[in-house]
């Protein structure tokens, strides 16, 4: 008789949870994922606005994903990721330095316009003045500095899902059967071992379900 397979429950519906959910259903967990979100994808997820008549899809949070990690870098070229993202070639609208232009990101790139301005040499005393530039280098260095994806080089891919970033996860769910809980984790307990039983977390969500559990995964920004 095949023993049943682990129960894992996902807390968070972004790109963190829905990517780890993917993955571990993918390896043969029994995976359920909750998030009490409209949408699905956290600050990486779409919605609908209406405008006049017409009815627009618009990102919530990220237009796209800059991989600065290589493990993301081959989640994103592996075949689990196959024809859910693509390259983003989307256009940025500088206002002022280019007259309220709407310019491709090469032009961006060799205009310099997003670069942290420099300081004049004498606005500063020489000690405090270094202590500023060694801080501007960290900052230009650091994988999570806001504006490297416009001053780094043309080789920086950036990316976006099939159809726009808020349709990456829900696809990502689906292709892999991962079932989806919209509620909110309202209690979370675990029962310690003991004889004949090897414990387990108890969760109860805002919907009254009370379901036990092998492992959980906290990947909500509020546990």
């Amino acid at each position: 008789m095949a023993a049943s397979p682990l129960r894992v429950a996902v807390v968070g519906g972004g790109l963190s949870g829905g990517v780890c959910a993917a993955l571990l259903q993918r390896q043969g967990l029994a995976v359920q994922l909750f998030d009490p979100g409209k949408r699905l994808g956290g600050m990486a997820s779409s919605g609908r606005v209406k405008l006049g008549k017409a009815n627009i899809r618009m990102d919530v949070g990220a237009q796209f994903m800059v991989a600065t990690d290589q493990r993301f870098q081959q989640l994103l070229d592996s075949p689990i990721m196959a024809g859910l993202v693509r390259e983003w070639q989307g256009r940025f609208g500088v206002l002022g330095a280019r007259g309220g232009e709407v310019l491709s990101r090469d032009v961006v790139l060799e205009s310099g316009m997003m670069r942290t301005p420099s300081r004049p040499s004498n606005a500063r005393a020489d000690k405090e003045q270094e202590a500023d530039e060694v801080a501007e280098k960290e900052q230009s260095q650091s994988p999570i500095n806001y504006y490297r994806f416009l001053e780094g080089s043309r080789e920086q891919r950036l990316y976006t899902g099939v159809g726009g970033v808020g349709m990456l996860v829900p696809a990502l769910l689906d292709r892999f059967s991962v079932k989806t809980h919209r509620a909110s984790v309202q209690e979370l307990s675990f029962q310690l071992p003991h004889v004949g039983h090897c414990g387990c977390w108890t969760l109860q969500t805002s919907c009254g379900m009370i379901q036990a559990f092998d492992a959980v995964v906290l990947a909500n920004h509020d546990p």
